[in-house]
């Protein structure tokens, strides 16, 4: 006997299924995108690498009969793959519209969420005056409206640098965490 929330649980277990394997095909699209381009790209530079050797080997003959040498023989054939034109990076970049659909498939963890460095949160437990919340909420919550809550985002430390001689730089700590400081 199928249940309601059996149901339920059997459609969420297939839509999960079916995104992770859309997900899959789009990688794999992209991927195959990406090594056609590549593939295209080495073809071009084999070309030109074998052109180029024709054409030394032309000059050096013409040299050798003391002729004249033409001004377009002069010119080396540039390699695409050892310099490539703008033009041939931008095909080495994946197709915008099946990075739209895996983006769509499976969105990036928002800006709003926060990773902080372990080291960070132990001097949370080391040091008994600092509390460190990610969020003003969270400082909020924890000592409510009443008390004065003061929040270092870290823009007036411009001058300072991760190659500060301390072993956690301001700028570090800054990048992971908001200070409050209770007064």
């Amino acid at each position: 006997m199928i249940t309601v929330e059996n149901a339920r649980l059997r459609q969420q277990e297939k839509a999960e299924k079916e995104k992770a394997a859309a997900i899959k095909r789009a990688q794999k699209q992209i991927q195959a995108a990406v090594n056609k381009a590549k593939a295209v790209l080495n073809r071009r530079g084999i070309s030109a690498r074998k052109a180029e050797k024709q054409r030394k080997q032309r000059v050096k003959e013409i040299q050798s009969k003391c002729e004249f040498i033409p001004a377009e023989m002069l010119i080396p054939i540039p390699d695409p793959e050892k310099h490539p034109s703008p033009e041939d990076l931008e095909s080495l970049q994946p197709p915008h519209n099946l990075i739209q659909a895996l983006l769509i498939l499976e969105p990036i963890a928002s800006t709003n969420s926060c990773t902080i460095d372990p080291q960070i949160l132990a001097l949370d437990s080391q040091i008994p005056d600092i509390e460190i919340y990610t969020t003003r909420e969270a400082a909020e919550a924890r000592y409510g409206l009443g008390h004065s809550i003061i929040v270092d985002d870290g823009e007036n430390c411009a001058e300072e640098s991760d190659s500060d001689c301390s072993c956690i730089s301001a700028d570090s700590i800054m990048r992971n965490a908001n200070f409050v400081s209770i007064d």
